[in-house]
């Protein structure tokens, strides 16, 4: 391998880290987003709907 092979795997292991944890905090902001949507609409609805009448 040599000095630039060792390199080369480390940015490689680096850029699945990131690209990792890109995808989680995307799945985290996502998983907020249907759980807030969803208190909205189950326990929130009935409130809205009179609210619109």
């Amino acid at each position: 391998m040599g000095i630039n092979g060792d390199k080369k795997k480390i940015i490689k292991k680096k850029r699945l880290l990131r690209i990792n944890v890109l995808f989680f905090a995307v799945f985290i902001c996502f998983s907020a987003l249907i759980i807030k949507l969803g208190f909205l609409q189950i326990v929130e609805g009935e409130e809205y709907k009179k609210n619109c009448q």
